[in-house]
Parts: C-alpha cells; structure tokens; sequence
C-alpha cells in the first residue's frame, strides 16, 4: 500500500517551488529591450546602497534577489568602485561578474597646448577614451545653454582646454567635451568674459580674444619661455587690426593645408601661391580675424591676448632653426630678416 504524503508536506513543496519559481524570475534581466546603462559606483558606498542603486537605475529587476543571490555566490564583499557599463537585458549573475571583474579603467592623458579638436579627437581614440570622430562630432548646440561663452561658437574649436585629464575608457563623447568645457569654465572664461576692445574696425570680445590667442599659441610655441614674444606678437596683431592691415599669419594657411588637424600632418612648405588660397581663415586676403580659432589655447597665450605689449614692431618671422622670434619695424627690415632666416620660394 502506497503511503500519501502528509498534507502540510505537499503544501511546503508548492510553496518552495512557487518561491523558487519567482527567485529565479526575479534573477533574470530588468528588461527585455537591451538599453546600455552607466553607472559609477564611488569609494566607500556599501553592498546595500550599491543594490539599491543598481534597481533605481533599473539594471537588476530585484535588489532582494541580487542581494540573496550575492552573498551566496560570494560576491557581496568583492565589488569595486569605478566606472561600470551595463545592459538592461543582462540577468543578475550577469551583472555580478561584471562587477566582479572591474570597472572600465580610468585613463591620465595629457593634451597639449595648441592642439586642434581634430588633434584632441585623434588623441583621445588611440587611448580608447572614444571611437575616432566622437568629439569633433558632438553637436555643439546641445551644449550652448550650459556654457555662456558658446553663445556664439560654430565649433568646439578654441574651448577644448589643454590640460591633464582623467577619463574611463569608452566614456560618452558629450561627457568628455563638458569636462574640457568646464575646465575652460573654470580656468579662462572668468579671466576673458567681461573684456572688451575696439582695434579700429576690429571688435575684440571674448570670441576674438580666443581667436587671437589661438593664433598666438601656434605662431609663437614654447608657452611660457616665451611669454614676452607673445605678448609682442600679440601687440603687432593688435597694430595691424587697428591700422586695416592683414595679419599675414603663417599658421591659417597651415590650418587650412593640413585640414585643420596639426598633429598627423607633416608641416607642410608655404609657398607664394598659398598666400591666395580661397578660405576664410587665410589671414593674406582676409583682413581682421578668422572666422573662429585655428587651435585650443593654452593659459598663457590667452594672457597674452590680454595683454599686448606695445613696441615699434609691426613685423616679425621665426627662426626655423632656433625657433627665436625675430622682429622688425619696417618692412624692408623684415624683407632682409626673411632673405637671412628663410627659405624664399
């Protein structure tokens, strides 16, 4: 004779296979619909907080389950604080081993002065912080009403300030131009935001003085070894934009010839035909400033668009040896330095 089972068994058996049941659709994913999410888990946050965190942004389904799931696998105590991206439709074991295995790696990268948003794009891809063209594709008039000083910009160019930066790798393209964008917030935007000058017809705003010293950075390197050169540099500009003169910079054309991207560009030979080139930015045809920066600045070539030194000069060459500014105060005296330093062509 077959014993039955007892009454109270049976009814433990379905209620375990119930708890079961939903235990395990409580593991699964948050949703069905695969969405990427990002979520940065900061030093010292505890294992609950991280969970509750985890369910608000909606990438666990439950945070009892991920918690009772956690402590039995072993993980609860094995989570790191970093950058972390997630997919909506990954289950629970899933999103642990994720944890588990570490955040995106945090990456020192260090941009110089003078280099283009093309430059910066480039040098941000090969460290993996973006994919190639990211930057230089962030539409910029998502970003007009958070930063006051791009009331006007066409282009990031100008404003992508050159510093030392950390990134995580695969980081949003907007989020790394607002770190550039709120380093230029910070360290220039009080120094430039309430200037402004007349250099005869030439208006000279914060807009200008960023164009300037973008020309300045590129025309007269080295940064600060050189501060007094650029401030008589800056002084000629200041000149010929008040006297109607072009200001014959070299480095537009150089712009324009490498496509506006210096560093993967060899420097290429100016010639006498260049000085015609149909563009904007050529400072031979074009009096007055470019439409917009030829570079992003660095702080001390935007102190010397501030403060312009005064002097006899109107002219001036670099040495391509030496890399010495040497200047001249009429243009037969500049006629003579070219023929002594420079290759005519």
């Amino acid at each position: 004779m077959v014993k039955s089972w007892p009454f109270w068994l049976i009814i433990f058996l379905i209620v375990f296979g119930v708890g079961i049941s939903r235990f395990v659709f409580l593991l699964g994913p948050a949703s069905a619909a695969a969405a990427e999410k990002t979520l940065e888990i900061k030093s010292g946050e505890g294992f609950n907080l991280i969970s509750s965190r985890l369910e608000q942004a909606g990438i666990i389904k439950s945070v009892t389950a991920f918690k009772i799931y956690a402590f039995f696998s072993g993980a609860a105590h094995r989570l790191k604080p970093g950058v972390y991206d997630f997919n909506s439709a990954s289950s629970t074991p899933e999103v642990l081993r994720n944890l588990i295995s570490g955040p995106r790696k945090e990456i020192k990268i260090i941009i110089p002065e003078g280099y283009t948003l093309l430059d910066i794009d480039s040098r941000l891809s090969d460290f993996g912080i973006i994919s190639a063209g990211e930057l230089a594709a962030v539409n910029i008039k998502n970003l007009k009403g958070d930063y006051e000083f791009l009331a006007s910009a066409k282009s990031l160019e100008g404003f992508m300030f050159p510093d030392t930066y950390l990134f995580f790798e695969k980081t949003n393209p907007t989020e790394v131009a607002k770190k550039f964008l709120d380093n230029f917030n910070q360290k220039i935007w009080p120094l430039i935001k309430d200037h402004h000058s007349t250099a005869g017809s030439q208006s000279i705003g914060p807009a200008e003085l960023i164009t300037l010293a973008s020309i300045i950075e590129k025309e007269v390197p080295d940064g600060e070894e050189k501060s007094n050169d650029r401030r008589l540099v800056s002084g000629i500009y200041y000149k010929r934009l008040k006297i109607g003169m072009a200001l014959q910079a070299d480095i537009t054309l150089v712009y324009i010839k490498c496509g506006k991207a210096y560093h993967d560009c060899e420097q290429p030979a100016l010639y006498r035909r260049d000085m015609s080139m149909d563009s904007l930015y050529n400072t031979y045809t074009h009096k007055g400033l470019p439409p917009g920066p030829i570079s992003n600045p660095g702080k001390d070539a935007m102190e010397s668009a501030l403060n312009p030194l005064k002097s006899d000069y109107l002219f001036y060459i670099s040495d391509p040896e030496t890399k010495a500014t040497i200047f001249a105060k009429t243009l037969d005296e500049h006629n003579q330095n070219s023929v002594k330093y420079l290759d005519t062509h």
